[in-house]
């Protein structure tokens, strides 16, 4: 469709149920504003308001995620739980006519170029566009010039993979400017990993991506090449829950080193157990050899194991007791989670750094929050908490009951900074293009 007609669809309600769909009926108004927005900041950016109304242009959408459960375990071919989330960024395409050069403007960024012959900042968005026209080389997929007016509702460092939504959208772009939109939704996901392992150098597994490219409550399982993705229905308000995020205001953009350590300590004790990920290692054969490597790699290797191995029992048990509807003890498993997380895989603050601990403070205000005690005495929770995403800076994810939510959410606002505390919703649609 033309710019023209897109606008006058916007202005006349055409698209309303499509936003409806992605947003929630009582933000159509709002976000058809934001569509109109980011339309006029293509034509600013591409050219003349006054000559662009006939140009063919495509509306995307990618969401954000958040993870559920499964910490740190889809690098080592183990099982995940994701929910892409509401929080999306938006992009406005159209082919170029400089074909194999991509320009991208993001709202609040510096403009980006990229092709395959020119260099690239491995810090930069550039980067990852470069490694994905690279996954579509080496895959058979077909790539093209395009202008990308893009923006973002996925903060960056907000712990809800914002990186992960621009990868799929600009995948999500290619397959339909240049692929019919054919690309495989998985294969759409790879390409945003690619780019990442080897144009930017970061060491992250698929999660973020697929969640991100499928949308929904998913369930997944990277044993095999192909990951297995299954779709639970599960709606935690309708549950009695706000999902929310608390961002701890801490930087997590000079931790790659703690990122990468959890995955090569993993892979060391899996080597020595003959394997290259503890994916395809047995539990009972490690706990066996255990004392045998412990002086090759080390105590906290060890203990990185161990959690990878429950926690990667712990999903399966999680998405079964979902689908019976047991949310109760589903949650119990999610506080299991994070204290899997806090004692065994370490990530919840940095060693470099004993006096600051923003995330540990985090859960502790949670759980202090959330306590109960039954008639025996013994401490329980009436919701669940437990480290977010990659760790050690960042946010922490809590399934509040609804009754407590205002004064759980005013609590961490006033420790971490208004707005901290913010409600997700499950958004049913992965990257789409939505016009």
């Amino acid at each position: 469709m033309t710019i023209s007609q897109i606008k006058e669809g916007l202005h006349n309600g055409d698209f309303s149920s499509k936003l409806a769909e992605l947003y929630g009926a009582d933000a159509v108004a709002e976000q058809t504003e934001r569509y109109l927005g980011a339309i006029r900041g293509f034509e600013r950016r591409f050219g003349s308001p006054d000559i662009n109304q006939d140009r063919e242009i495509g509306i995307y959408s990618a969401p954000g995620r958040a993870e559920i459960g499964g910490n740190h375990t889809d690098h080592q071919r183990g099982r995940v739980l994701a929910a892409a989330i509401h929080l999306d960024v938006l992009g406005i395409a159209a082919p170029s006519g400089n074909p194999g050069v991509i320009e991208l403007c993001s709202e609040g960024y510096a403009d980006v170029s990229v092709s395959r012959d020119l260099p690239y900042d491995k810090q930069s968005p550039g980067a990852l566009i470069r490694g994905i026209l690279d996954y579509f080389d080496i895959s058979g997929y077909k790539s093209g010039g395009l202008d990308i007016y893009m923006t973002s509702r996925v903060l960056e460092g907000s712990g809800l993979s914002s990186s992960a939504a621009f990868e799929t959208l600009i995948g999500t772009v290619l397959s339909h400017e240049y692929n019919a939109g054919a690309v495989p939704v998985i294969e759409i996901a790879k390409a945003g990993r690619h780019a990442e392992n080897n144009f930017m150098g970061k060491p992250s597994g698929l999660m973020d991506q697929t969640a991100s490219a499928y949308g929904g409550f998913v369930y997944i399982d990277f044993y095999n090449d192909e990951p297995a993705v299954q779709t639970i229905r599960f709606d935690p308000h309708e549950a009695g829950y706000e999902l929310c995020v608390v961002s701890t205001r801490s930087d997590h953009a000079s931790l790659t080193a703690d990122y990468a350590s959890m995955p090569v300590e993993m892979k060391a004790v899996a080597a020595r157990l003959g394997h290259e990920v503890l994916g395809f290692c047995d539990k009972a054969m490690f706990y066996k050899q255990l004392p045998a490597i412990r002086g090759e790699v080390g105590d906290r290797a060890l203990q990185r194991a161990m959690h990878f191995f429950d926690e990667n029992d712990r999903v399966l048990k999680q998405a079964g007791l979902l689908k019976s509807g047991q949310i109760k003890d589903f949650l119990s498993l999610v506080n299991a989670s994070g204290l899997s997380s806090s004692m065994l895989l370490q990530n919840i603050y940095t060693a470099d750094s004993s006096a600051a601990q923003p995330v540990s403070l985090a859960l502790a205000l949670s759980r202090a929050i959330m306590e109960e005690e039954d008639g025996a005495c013994r401490v329980q929770y009436s919701g669940a908490c437990r480290v977010h995403g990659g760790g050690f800076a960042g946010t922490i994810l809590a399934f509040v009951p609804i009754s407590l939510y205002k004064h759980y959410s005013a609590e961490l606002d006033g420790c971490f900074g208004p707005g901290s505390c913010q409600k997700l919703a499950v958004r049913s649609a992965g990257a789409v293009r939505v016009i």
